[in-house]
């Protein structure tokens, strides 16, 4: 063990310093998750928020002339609608179809994500 580090030209202290340091796995780091942003109107999904809010929206209850609205529970396994309880696996499935409970009428406006 004097020999390496005499060869090196350092001290022992610091070629044991070395070798510990370099023995240690490099750990991978956290892989880097987007977040996902979707409208609570059509269940479009964008990976900016200001992707979302600068598009027009063509399920938006006051017409396709306005913008996509952030969904702002954030991703689910399922999703209910807040006017009959009804269940889906996408805020766009759910969205497609018109509710019979909506309170503007049977039929008259679409599901919407509680």
């Amino acid at each position: 063990m004097d020999l390496i580090p005499s060869l090196l030209g350092k001290s022992a202290s610091a070629f044991v310093k070395f070798q510990v340091v370099a023995c240690h796995p490099i750990q991978p780091e956290e892989e880097f998750v987007m977040p996902n942003y979707y409208c609570k109107h059509c269940g479009q999904r964008f990976t900016s928020l200001a992707m979302l809010e600068a598009n027009r929206c063509i399920r938006h209850p006051d017409g396709p002339q306005n913008h996509h609205e952030l969904y702002e529970a954030g991703e689910q396994t399922h999703y209910v609608c807040k006017y009959c309880g009804q269940k889906y696996f996408s805020i766009a499935d759910m969205t497609a179809n018109r509710c019979p409970h909506h309170p503007n009428g049977r039929g008259q406006g679409r599901h919407a994500p509680a």
